[in-house]
């Protein structure tokens, strides 16, 4: 490995670290640097996992704990996990089972159908700001448990399956399912995001599918990009927060567009 290529990588997690972090879509950047790298991009997608475990444990400390206390109860807590390592597992068994060629119009309408639920729920958000009432508004009534769980499990199959576009479908489901404000949800998702990832690296790596010098050095600037990017995130109102995710969920799903185009032809 030339050191061209380790400065490329520290720099390139650096940046995708800092994204799934504060967001997602670190991975529309990672993945396809990775693939040119290695060329492959089953190759890519599991290394890719190295930084996503490095950058989710800063993430739990970061957003997860208030006071040494989860932000949900413990016994929910090891339930979400429970379900996220059940699904992790079956992703990435489905994963190395599968023909790559399917990956980018998963990602597509992955991305887009979160896109929708983001932008939905970004629009109420907005009428509410913009509404004059003497009262506060009503919290948003969370799911029924087996619709929560269910969605949950969905997510994180699909999240041991290829990653890209899961940390949007993690806080999409977290917001709407589970009425956890964003911050809290980026708490919850980066210990889904540490158990599901770990799983699945651990399965990839016995197949042998992972480079495991190049997704060292980019969870060295993973780490680094996710520090920066809790301190930036716990400072940001609300409203903030879900601009700036609905803006990288829609960047991520045009560049899943052009690149399925791109390859297309």
């Amino acid at each position: 490995m030339s050191a061209l290529e380790i400065f490329v990588l520290l720099v390139v997690g650096l940046v995708s670290g800092a994204m799934n972090t504060f967001a997602g879509a670190g991975g529309a950047l990672a993945i396809p640097v990775l693939a040119h790298m290695l060329g492959n991009p089953v190759l890519a997608l599991a290394t890719f996992r190295v930084g996503v475990v490095a950058q989710s444990a800063i993430g739990l400390d970061g957003f997860l704990f208030v006071d040494r206390k989860p932000v949900i109860p413990w016994a929910t807590l090891m339930i979400v996990l429970g379900v996220g390592v059940a699904g992790g597992l079956l992703g990435a068994v489905l994963a190395a089972a599968t023909d790559p060629t399917w990956y980018g119009w998963l990602v597509v309408l992955s991305l887009g159908a979160i896109v929708g639920l983001l932008a939905r729920s970004w629009w109420q958000g907005r009428a509410i700001e913009g509404a004059v009432a003497s009262a506060p508004p009503p919290a948003p009534a969370a799911w029924p448990q087996a619709l929560q769980l269910g969605a949950l499990m969905l997510a994180s199959t699909y999240g041991g399956f290829m990653h890209v576009g899961i940390s949007f479908m993690l806080l999409a489901v977290l917001q709407r399912g589970f009425a956890l404000s964003t911050v809290n949800a980026l708490g919850v998702r980066s210990a889904i995001m540490l158990v599901l990832n770990a799983v699945a690296l651990i399965w990839m790596g016995v197949a042998g599918m992972v480079a495991w010098r190049h997704g060292a050095i980019l969870a060295v600037g993973s780490t680094l990009g996710a520090i920066l990017a809790v301190r930036l995130a716990v400072s940001q109102r609300e409203r903030t927060l879900n601009t700036i995710v609905l803006a990288m969920a829609s960047l991520a799903l045009i560049a899943a567009i052009v690149g399925l185009v791109t390859a297309s032809r």
